[in-house]
């Protein structure tokens, strides 16, 4: 701390080389730029290198806080705050985005490149400036905020020798990207929304909107960022916490699952017009969806509903970010009224796929909206300041499942509709026996099974065949079948972990304890006293089928906290994981076990999604295989022009 402050002071005279000045003057550039910006697109006049300016700047800002948060600059509250000393380099960079401050200002930069980039590609056309003019004011939005609100670079009066740090659950390698694939996924919804909205103003053809799959191929990266990101925080969750489970229905989860919700709703909504042009549905979507990544970081940073996700109460920030949320949202319904001929009204599909898309459209939509019922819903105890109002898990799964059946039932029916324009007996085969099939693994996974599960498993083995039988005849494009085949495995696996358990038991040393039919033996328990990183643990050693593991309980004298760290068996028919709960001092120990039928069956499917998303980016198509077809309706020939 001497060496540090000598350096300090030969320094000295200057303070251009302060963190805090750089930072600050460099949020300043970037509010004045990204002004700037909305002015000179307004004018039509070059906004796009005011633009440049804001983002750079921006960046310029984040790279001076990461490099505060490695060099130790705990004369920063917010270095400070959110790292240590003892943390390794990747965690101490991790705490760019562990914090309420360090979040915003990498949420606002990645926006900001996004932005520009998509403004950037239509260099020299007048949707430009339209694309300048809504990034800019987002980044403007966010750089004042986090200015006024939210400042990064506040000093303190009196550096602490050493920063509080991360919370220890955050110091695990999923923090160093589960956190940016959910901004970047978020911030890239920017993009296509001012795509839209300059369609929406009268410049789709000239923002190339009239180009198929333009906004599709934006809207898929979003898509695919989230889904990523979603299944990181998953399986983080899963083999961290060592409740047995993966997916909470926590607000800052939803936060991430609503956007992608919408997004899908844009794709399906896209797959209906006719037209080249996006059509109002699908417009409409796209602004919903950067509506509710909006609404999400005003929820998980205002304190307003109680998440185990969100960052320290800040009502103030929460009330600008809810200005923010309802300027846009008037903002697209005056768009919506006032909408010019730029963004096609569509011309939709007709005959079975149309009908099939429709109820796809549907069921994904009611999903979406029981989701942010729930999700928002403790807004009113908090507005009534009651308590009255309390949503837990099962609300939404209660929900949900039915309605992903009945979502799968239509799934498995699309390869069929795109080849035929009518279902024949032959048509069914693949998706009854897949059916079969489901609920054939699911039985014979060894769980407690019931009717619902049996269901689930029965309409997800019926999409996964039918989308694997699509992919080898090569009907239609390779990637919505494949992100078919990942919703059904997906699905299966979900089947299949609601059928386990989950006991806790109390052992002594040489006890061996059965938990549907898989076997624990407990050995024993030690003290390790640390690695030299100032924890210390209760280590419990245990046999799961014969295989050694060790779950243990992790003390953290510094930060006052203990730590669960579980031990997982896993195979493709099912997971054993044993968490260390307690232990006393004659050796009895308290483990929770969980056995979890088809667990990684949810991971194969969530991989297979995103690999779904990244071939659909890419714009990869399969070549058509000469298949015959049935004589098509009359009233699918007879669809109507204009």
């Amino acid at each position: 701390a001497g060496r540090r402050a000598a350096v300090g002071a030969k320094r000295g005279g200057s303070d251009v080389s302060r963190p805090d000045v750089v930072g600050h003057l460099a949020l300043w550039v970037a509010l004045v730029g990204a002004l700037g910006a909305v002015l000179l697109s307004v004018r039509r006049r070059g906004g796009v290198w005011a633009l440049v300016v804001a983002v750079g700047a921006l960046a310029v800002a984040t790279g001076t806080l990461a490099r505060a948060l490695v060099d130790d600059e705990f004369g920063l509250t917010y270095v400070a705050d959110f790292s240590r000393r003892q943390a390794s380099t990747p965690y101490r960079l991790a705490a760019l985005w562990g914090g309420m401050a360090g979040s915003l200002l990498f949420f606002a930069t990645v926006a900001g490149l996004v932005g520009l980039l998509a403004a950037w590609r239509l260099r020299g056309r007048a949707a430009q400036d339209v694309v300048v003019g809504v990034v800019g004011t987002l980044v403007a939005a966010l750089a004042g905020l986090v200015l006024a609100l939210a400042d990064p670079f506040e000093r303190l009066d009196l550096p602490p020798v050493d920063g509080g740090g991360l919370p220890p659950i955050l110091e695990h390698p999923a923090m160093l990207y589960h956190p940016p694939l959910l901004y970047l996924g978020l911030a890239t919804l920017a993009a296509p929304f001012a795509l839209v909205v300059a369609g929406l103003l009268g410049h789709g053809d000239d923002a190339d909107l009239d180009v198929p799959g333009t906004v599709r191929r934006w809207l898929m990266v979003p898509w695919t960022l989230l889904a990523v990101g979603m299944v990181a925080g998953a399986h983080w969750a899963y083999v961290e916490l060592g409740w047995g489970g993966y997916w909470a229905w926590d607000p800052v989860e939803n936060t991430a699952l609503l956007p992608w919700l919408a997004v899908t709703l844009a794709l399906h909504a896209g797959l209906r017009d006719r037209r080249s042009k996006p059509g109002r549905g699908q417009a409409a979507f796209v602004c919903l969806a950067f509506l509710l990544a909006l609404t999400g970081t005003m929820l998980t940073r205002s304190g307003a509903v109680p998440s185990v996700h969100a960052f320290a109460e800040d009502r103030s920030i929460g009330r600008a970010l809810a200005v923010l949320v309802g300027l846009t949202a008037a903002a697209v319904v005056v768009l919506f009224v006032r909408n010019r001929p730029g963004t096609a009204a569509g011309n939709p599909r007709q005959g079975l796929v149309g009908w099939l898309l429709l109820g796809q459209l549907a069921i994904v939509g009611t999903v979406l909206a029981i989701t942010f019922v729930g999700t928002v819903a403790p807004l009113y105890s908090d507005l009534t300041g009651s308590d009255d109002v309390a949503i837990e898990g099962r609300y939404f799964a209660s929900f949900a499942g039915p309605l992903a059946a009945a979502g799968l039932a239509l799934v498995a029916l699309v390869p069929a509709a795109l080849r035929a324009r009518s279902l024949a007996p032959d048509d069914l085969v693949p998706p009854g026996v897949g059916a079969l099939v489901g609920v054939g693994v699911l039985t014979g996974a060894g769980g407690h099974v019931r009717l619902p599960q049996l269901v689930l498993a029965a309409v997800a083995g019926a999409a996964l065949a039918s989308a694997v039988v699509a992919l080898g005849r090569r009907t239609g494009r390779a990637g919505p079948h494949m992100a078919h085949a990942g919703l059904g495995l997906l699905l299966l696996g979900i089947a299949g972990t609601a059928t386990g358990r989950t006991e806790i038991v109390s052992l002594q040393p040489g006890e061996t304890t059965e938990v549907l039919g898989r076997e624990v033996e407990y050995l024993g328990v030690y003290v390790d006293d640390g690695q030299g990183d100032g924890t210390s643990a209760v280590v419990a050693d245990v046999r799961i089928d014969g295989r050694a593991r060790r779950p243990a309980l992790v003390a953290y004298p510094n930060l006052l906290r203990v730590q669960p760290e579980t031990s997982l068996v896993s195979t493709p028919w099912r997971d054993v994981q044993v968490a260390l709960a307690d232990a006393a001092d004659d050796g009895t120990a308290v483990l929770r076990i969980g056995v979890h039928p088809l667990q990684v069956w949810v991971w194969w499917g969530a991989l297979t999604i995103v690999a779904a998303g990244l071939v659909t980016a890419r714009g990869h198509r399969r070549p058509r295989r000469r298949t015959p077809q049935r004589e098509p309706e009359t009233a699918d020939v007879a669809v109507a022009s204009g």
